[in-house]
C-alpha cells in the first residue's frame, strides 16, 4: 500500500495545480476568441508605402485607426526590402494605400499578403509622362529614361489633397463609428495642401529665372504647373551617373539662362551636384523630394515650405 505524503508543502502544491487544471478546464469550455469588448475596441489598420502617402494617412486617421509603413524611415523609397514583420502587417491591415509600379517590392508583398482594402494612387491621379528640358533640339543623347511615367505625384499638393479625401472616404466606410472625424480630418488636410499649392503658385509667380537644374529630374509635378523648367543632371533614376556630353549641356544651360543654382536632393550624398556646381562656379541647396522623411520633427507641409523659401531665393523672386 503506498505510503500517504504527510509534507504539507507537497499538499498546498496539489490542491493549486487541481485548482489551476479546474480554471484551465471552465476557460476552454466555455472561451470561443476575443471578448466582445477587446473585439469592438479595436482599430482600424492602415499600412502606407511612401512617407507622404504615410503622413496623409496618419493625418486622416487621427486617434482611431493605427498607421504603419512598408518603408522604414530614411529608408530608399525606391529600392527597399520588405521584413517578414512587415508582411504580416500587410496581410492584417484593413487598408493599403501605395503607387503600384512605384516599388517592386511593395507590389510583390501586395500579390502575395493581400490587405483588406487597397487605394492605389494611379487609378486617382493621372500620372504624368516624365519630361526633362535640356534646351538643345541637337543632342538628346545623355542616357535619361523615356517613355515612363513620372511617378512623384506628391510634389504637386493638389494632388495629395485628392488622395487624402479618397484615404478619409475609405476610413470612413470601413469604421462608420468614427466616420465624421475621418471625413472632417481629411477635409481639414485637404484645405491646407490646397493653400499650399496656392503659396508655390503666388511665390514663384515673379521670379527672374524661370530654370531649374536639378541633381534628380523629381520635380516636374512642381515645376510643370508653374510654368517652371527643371534641367536634370541625372535622370528619372536617382542612380543613374550623368555623361560627360550631359554635364556640358548643364553648363550651356547655366551660360544661356543664368542659374547660379544647382539643387541636390539627397542631405546624405550631395557628391554629383556638388561637384557639377564645383566646376561651374554655382552654389548648391538642398531641395528635398519628399519621397522619404530627412527630418523627422519636420513633416510635408514644413518640408514643403522650406522648398518654397529655397525656389524663392535660387530663382530671385519678388
Amino acid at each position: 500500500m503506498p505510503k500517504s505524503n504527510s509534507n504539507p508543502k507537497v499538499r498546498r502544491m496539489r490542491r493549486v495545480l487541481a485548482t489551476l487544471g479546474l480554471g484551465l478546464l471552465v476557460s476552454a469550455c466555455t472561451s470561443t476568441g476575443p471578448t466582445p469588448t477587446a473585439a469592438n475596441n479595436a482599430k482600424i489598420r492602415v499600412v502606407t508605402s511612401i512617407y507622404p502617402l504615410n503622413f496623409i494617412a496618419t493625418q486622416v486617421a487621427g486617434p482611431d485607426a493605427s498607421v504603419t509603413s512598408l518603408v522604414p524611415p530614411g529608408a530608399d523609397a525606391h529600392h527597399s526590402e520588405i521584413s517578414l514583420r512587415q508582411l504580416r502587417h500587410l496581410a492584417e491591415s484593413d487598408l493599403l494605400v501605395y503607387l503600384s509600379e512605384f516599388q517592386p517590392a511593395v507590389d510583390q508583398a501586395l500579390a502575395t499578403n493581400p490587405p483588406g482594402q487597397t487605394i492605389d494612387v494611379a487609378d486617382l491621379i493621372e500620372l504624368q509622362p516624365y519630361t526633362d528640358h535640356d534646351h538643345d533640339d541637337h543632342d538628346h543623347d545623355h542616357g535619361h529614361d523615356h517613355g515612363v511615367d513620372d511617378p512623384h505625384f506628391w510634389l504637386d499638393p493638389a494632388n495629395l489633397a485628392t488622395v487624402t479625401l479618397e484615404v478619409g472616404r475609405q476610413l470612413a466606410v470601413l469604421d462608420q463609428e468614427n466616420a465624421a472625424g475621418y471625413e472632417a480630418r481629411a477635409s481639414k488636410l485637404a484645405a491646407e495642401l490646397t493653400d499650399l499649392r496656392a503659396q508655390f503658385e503666388t511665390g514663384l509667380a515673379h521670379c527672374a529665372s524661370s530654370t531649374l537644374v536639378v541633381s534628380h529630374a523629381a520635380f516636374g509635378y512642381l515645376t510643370e504647373p508653374l510654368g517652371l523648367t527643371q534641367i536634370g543632371i541625372a535622370g528619372l533614376d536617382p542612380d543613374s551617373e550623368p555623361s560627360l556630353a550631359r554635364i556640358r549641356q548643364i553648363r550651356d544651360v547655366v551660360s544661356q539662362y543664368d542659374v547660379t543654382t544647382i539643387f541636390y536632393e539627397s542631405p546624405t550624398n550631395p557628391y554629383v551636384a556638388q561637384k557639377v556646381a564645383d566646376s561651374l562656379g554655382l552654389k548648391p541647396t538642398f531641395l528635398d523630394p519628399l519621397e522619404i522623411q530627412n527630418h523627422p520633427d519636420q513633416d510635408y507641409l514644413e518640408t514643403m515650405n522650406e522648398n518654397l523659401t529655397s525656389l524663392r531665393t535660387a530663382l530671385e523672386c519678388q
